[in-house]
């Protein structure tokens, strides 16, 4: 503050500097593991006297043919990696999940280690009790206190001498980064349209845009909505996207903050869980076969299309609903499943009788 006086009169020239405060909502891909994805097998993951077991995710369980590897009493992963900056933060990443197709002990665990040549960075039990097949996100976050670091992941006394463990997949190391906006708030909420996504940011600087994206397994992604940032500014801004076509069941949303240069961050991912039985009202069920059945929804969708399947997954009926009705003329009477499509994504499956 400087204070000058000119005819008399006091004024104040109040100089402000502005200190922008750039918090890290994201990551960035730091030092790195071979293999993490385990492409090549179980190629750089163990050491010797060690062994490990990598095949596609379905033989435990999953439904994908993706490399994962397995964890349990004969096997473990084992890979030093060089480069960290002592005193620097980093953040250990995985996805983890129990092995549910010829299973093992329930709960079943991994211990988790990061050791320098001296001491133990992190020595910590992971627990997985899941009894359907879910690779699930896991972080640890650590400061290096050397340059080279071992990381490792080797059964703990629940698994006994089972080999059936836990499935890892994904590894990888990232660090702290910094973005361009203050993110004060993130969250998805269900409402009578689908999903709404909302989020608050202050302290914005050379921010472009934000764009709201969404995955069914926190892998892969698409973009739903792409929203301008404010560029500089240093107030609250309250931001929202409504995703009108959610997924079924547990879904993921992120947003992805671009930079005027172009340069891009992630958030945490966050979830939802959205059922579109809650939003649909099929009526009469059970229905007679002379009847017409009628299909309500409280969510404005386009492209409406109905299929039925009989008990032997026989498609018996595949048409949009006419002014909201089917007729049921042609269905014989018996036990069906009726889907409601929007475009080609599946919205619903609901238990259909005819009589």
């Amino acid at each position: 503050m400087k204070i000058s006086t000119t005819s008399g009169v006091q004024r104040l020239k109040i100089h402000i500097v502005l200190f922008f405060v750039i918090l890290a909502i994201s990551k960035i891909q730091a030092q790195s593991f071979v293999n993490g994805n385990f492409s090549s097998g179980g190629s750089n993951w163990f050491v010797s006297g060690t062994s490990t077991e990598t095949n596609p995710e379905a033989t435990y369980g999953g439904s994908g043919s993706n490399n994962v590897a397995e964890v349990d009493y004969l096997v473990r992963l084992t890979q030093t990696v060089s480069g960290f900056v002592v005193g620097k933060s980093y953040s250990f990443n995985f996805v983890a999940s129990r092995r549910t197709r010829n299973p093992g002990p329930n709960p079943v665990s991994v211990i988790v280690k990061i050791t320098s040549a001296t001491a133990t960075i992190l020595n910590t039990t992971l627990t997985k009790t899941n009894t359907t097949f879910s690779l699930d996100a896991v972080t640890y976050d650590f400061v290096a206190t050397a340059s080279t670091l071992t990381f490792s992941l080797t059964p703990a006394a629940d698994i006994g001498t089972s080999t059936r463990g836990v499935i890892i997949d994904n590894l990888s190391i990232t660090q702290p980064i910094v973005l361009s906006a203050e993110l004060i708030g993130f969250e998805a909420e269900k409402n009578s349209e689908g999903v709404k996504v909302k989020w608050t940011s202050v302290n914005e600087v050379m921010n472009d845009y934000f764009a709201v994206e969404k995955s069914r397994n926190g892998k892969q992604w698409q973009e739903i909505e792409k929203v301008n940032g404010a560029g500089y500014s240093i107030k609250m801004t309250e931001y929202h996207v409504q995703d009108n076509k959610p997924f079924e069941g547990l879904s993921y949303y992120r947003l992805k903050q671009v930079d005027f240069d172009g340069q891009e961050t992630y958030s945490d991912i966050i979830s939802v869980d959205f059922e579109y039985a809650d939003v649909f009202n099929i009526f009469p069920n059970p229905a007679h076969n002379h009847q017409e059945l009628f299909l309500e929804s409280t969510m404005l969708l386009k492209e409406l299309h109905v299929k039925i399947l009989d008990h032997r997954g026989v498609l018996i009926y595949s048409a949009p609903p006419i002014l909201g009705s089917i007729s049921l003329k042609d269905i014989p009477s018996g036990s069906y499943l009726l889907n409601v499509f929007s475009g080609t994504d599946q919205l619903s499956t609901s238990k259909l009788i005819v009589y």
